[in-house]
């Protein structure tokens, strides 16, 4: 009989790109699978070989009573799970914790903790539940070293119960970027943001700023998030009458996204990290991993982590999100360096196949497991 493993997790769970992942990888393995959350989504129709417990939630335009329903399911979802037996329990989230630990107990299953944030800086609910139980864990997952080395401090845990796995994307996901300069018409240049958009840390609008005093760009955004972000967008783009080179794409499947992104120029991230945290300063942001499997060069603030893999790499301009005459300076930049974008567009794709994909962190979650 193969063993079983109870997952749990908080955000979209149809749209959550690592969880997915794990669950494909571990159910590959001859693991099978359950995994708790909510979305919402209440039509999609999903073909994945696990079983996912979908609690539908209310959209965010509908604020105060989705939090009050969101709480609900969590605690709906922890008392679910006291009951399930399995071999073992996997967190993606503190709000589960206390349900796994103590099926975990009842049913002599081990404990995975899939730390996504640095908890003990952030919210008190997550940090208080993150220092009840951290001694308890069998196993922590974090994205990356600085993570789990701000983790082992803190809490004076033993880093080797500390595992290091990254959110890359796919090899599956990969296409073949062309070398070619590809949407340079009639002197513009195509800029795309992907990801979730909340402006207060990662400020697209002052790009937008930027680019209606340089012609030679346009801007697509794909994002998701915060509703005041999309509205702020929509006023200055009306302000500045820029309907013809800013666009706001609607949401694609997480299985389309780099297909998306790979007809672009230049993609764009601006994440600042204003009060230091060391979640941001450390991060394994999936969407930046997703841009070098679409073979694309990249406009990114200043944080160690995009400078360490993707500036010295030689893939990346960056530069002062908080500043428009610094992004004005790296988009001329560009334009003076277009001969060597489409280097930098197959140096992108090869990092990806060489470094930053799923498949070299997949036997880190097999031997955890091990």
């Amino acid at each position: 009989m193969n063993q079983k493993i109870i997952m749990a997790e908080s955000s979209d769970i149809l749209y959550d790109y690592r969880i997915l992942k794990e669950a494909y990888s571990l159910t590959n393995k001859g693991f099978d699978i359950e995994i708790y959350g909510f979305s919402t989504d209440k039509n999609i129709k999903h073909t994945h070989p696990f079983k996912i417990h979908n609690y539908n939630i209310l959209g965010r335009r509908l604020g105060f009573l989705r939090k009050i329903q969101i709480v609900l399911v969590i605690i709906r979802i922890n008392l679910t799970i006291l009951f399930q037996r399995a071999n073992h329990y996997h967190s993606h989230n503190t709000y589960f914790l206390p349900s796994l630990f103590f099926a975990s107990k009842f049913f002599n299953g081990s404990l995975i903790y899939d730390s996504h944030e640095v908890h003990f800086q952030g919210k008190y609910i997550s940090a208080l539940i993150e220092r009840i139980f951290i001694k308890h864990i069998n196993k922590i997952i974090v994205v990356s070293e600085g993570i789990a080395c701000a983790m082992s401090n803190y809490y004076s845990i033993e880093k080797s119960k500390i595992n290091i796995l990254a959110n890359y994307p796919s090899l599956r996901e990969k296409t073949s970027p062309s070398p070619n300069f590809v949407h340079e018409i009639n002197g513009r240049v195509k800029l795309i943001f992907s990801g979730g958009l909340n402006l207060k840390y990662n400020p697209i609008d002052n790009l937008i700023i930027a680019i209606k005093d340089i012609p030679e760009f346009s801007l697509d955004i794909l994002g998701f998030g915060y509703k005041f972000s999309f509205e702020k967008l929509a006023i200055l783009i009306s302000k500045y009458k820029l309907e013809d080179r800013i666009n706001l794409l609607p949401k694609v499947a997480p299985s389309e996204v780099i297909k998306v992104i790979s007809s672009y120029d230049i993609a764009v991230n601006l994440l600042i990290n204003e009060k230091d945290l060391i979640a941001l300063n450390y991060c394994s942001t999936n969407k930046m991993y997703e841009y070098l499997a679409a073979g694309m060069p990249i406009l990114c603030s200043g944080l160690p982590a995009y400078i360490n893999d993707f500036v010295r790499n030689g893939v990346a301009f960056s530069v002062n999100p908080q500043s428009i005459d610094s992004i004005k300076c790296a988009l001329m930049e560009i334009l003076r360096s277009k001969e060597q974008l489409p280097k930098m567009r197959l140096q992108a794709f090869d990092l990806f196949v060489n470094y930053f994909n799923w498949e070299k962190q997949e036997d880190v979650l097999h031997n955890l497991y091990r």
